[in-house]
């Protein structure tokens, strides 16, 4: 008997949704196509999270789950984790591999034809390989692997 895994949905930033399969070579196929995909037009980002028991998608109202994101390319991008610290504040994170860092970012990763983008240090940019592990972790764990670092992004300086 195969394991399954939990109910995840994933959205691409053409704003299409989908679910992902339960069983995990399948999700791992799946992961690994979208992610190898970034950077092609309609494919700039995508955003992995759980659904509710019960429910067919998520929907954009009342608090989001935990979700793992990521933008740029196939050969760059970038992985933000998504959710609620242990006080109620929503939190996201921009996962690295804890190299040693320069005093500022040096990479910018930039999606959505230029509409956005992000200053990231050499340690926090993916391929899509390393990307497909960390999503897969991912939809285990509902969290990034814990041998990859964290940098908490602050949330106050974007516009809502």
């Amino acid at each position: 008997m195969t394991d399954r895994l939990a109910a995840f949905q994933f959205v691409l930033s053409s704003g299409s949704r989908t679910t992902l399969d339960r069983i995990p070579d399948h999700a791992a196929r799946t992961l690994s196509n979208v992610l190898h995909h970034l950077g092609e037009p309609g494919w700039s980002s995508i955003t992995v999270q759980p659904m509710p028991d019960g429910s067919t998608f998520v929907r954009d109202v009342g608090p989001p789950p935990p979700m793992l994101q990521a933008a740029g390319t196939a050969d760059a991008m970038t992985i933000e984790w998504g959710r609620f610290d242990s006080k109620g504040v929503w939190q996201v994170s921009v996962l690295g591999r804890g190299d040693a860092r320069p005093s500022e970012p040096t990479q910018t990763i930039s999606w959505s034809d230029g509409a956005g983008s992000a200053r990231l240090f050499d340690d926090e940019v993916f391929d899509a390989d390393v990307a497909t592990a960390v999503f897969l972790q991912f939809v285990r764990a509902l969290e990034p692997p814990p041998t990859y670092a964290l940098r908490e992004l602050d949330l106050s300086s974007r516009s809502r």
